[in-house]
C-alpha cells in the first residue's frame, strides 16, 4: 500500500497527494533541498497556479519564498490531475514562472 506524505487541499478545494515513493525516489534524488513542508506550503497557499504547456492534465503551483534559504526563488510543484484528485509528480526551484503557461488561479 502506498504511503501518503501529503494529503492537502489547494485554494480551489482540489485534493492533492504526495506519495512517499515519489518524494524519496524522485524529488529528493533530483532536487535535493526540497522539503515536504515546502511542497505543502506551495499547494495550500500558492502565489499562482498554471496549466502546464506540455500536458493538459498537469497544473503547476508556484510559491515564491517557499524554500526558506532561497527567498527570491519560486518553488514549482507539478501536480497531475486524473480527476478532482491530484498527485505531485515533481517539485523544484525556478527563477520565475514560465511566461507561456496559462494562469488558471491567482489570489
Amino acid at each position: 500500500m502506498a504511503v501518503v506524505l501529503i494529503n492537502a487541499w489547494d485554494p480551489r478545494r482540489n485534493n492533492v497527494l504526495l506519495y512517499e515513493n515519489r518524494y524519496f525516489a524522485h524529488i529528493i534524488v533530483r532536487h535535493p533541498g526540497v522539503e515536504i513542508e515546502y511542497i505543502l506550503l506551495a499547494v495550500e497557499a500558492p502565489d499562482l497556479i498554471t496549466c502546464d504547456v506540455n500536458d493538459d492534465l498537469v497544473e503547476n503551483y508556484y510559491k515564491q519564498g517557499a524554500i526558506w534559504d532561497m527567498p527570491e526563488q519560486f518553488l514549482k510543484v507539478c501536480v497531475h490531475f486524473d480527476s478532482d484528485r491530484g498527485k505531485v509528480i515533481t517539485a523544484y526551484a525556478v527563477d520565475r514562472p514560465k511566461p507561456n503557461e496559462v494562469v488558471v488561479w491567482k489570489p
